[in-house]
């Protein structure tokens, strides 16, 4: 197991995530806001659940750091994606988690259950 010496400030010891949130800061899975804040009463946006899921397969080995983002060019809503999280999706995408719908990505809308439920799948079936 993963000991960490710090948390989020907006994470509290007594929550039932405080851990998980800890080490998954260690990891650098998560960076949070850039103010050490990590809005956990928050929805997550598909890229932030993309990033966040990218950024653990790659701490674990399954997929490389290396991508081509030109996968995301023929998407409509490319230039609504987050700089830091270009890459993650377009790793995801390349690997066929992710596929997008009507030419779009969607990154700035918050992830429905079915959504986390389809891409869990994928992640599960693939690895």
């Amino acid at each position: 197991m993963v000991i960490f010496k710090s948390n989020f400030e907006d994470v509290s010891k007594n929550t039932y995530y405080y851990d998980a949130v800890g080490i998954a800061k260690a990891l650098g899975i998560t960076t949070g806001d850039g103010k050490n804040n990590f809005h956990p009463a928050d929805y997550i946006t598909r890229q932030e659940m993309m990033t966040l899921t990218n950024r653990a397969l790659e701490i674990k080995g399954i997929v490389d750091k290396e991508i081509d983002t030109s996968i995301l060019d023929t998407f409509a809503d490319k230039n609504l994606i987050s700089s830091y999280a270009t890459a993650s999706i377009a790793r995801l995408m390349d690997e066929g988690l992710i596929k997008g719908s009507d030419n779009k990505i969607n990154p700035l809308s918050n992830t429905t259950r079915a959504e986390a439920a389809v891409f869990l799948y994928r992640i599960y079936n693939k690895y």
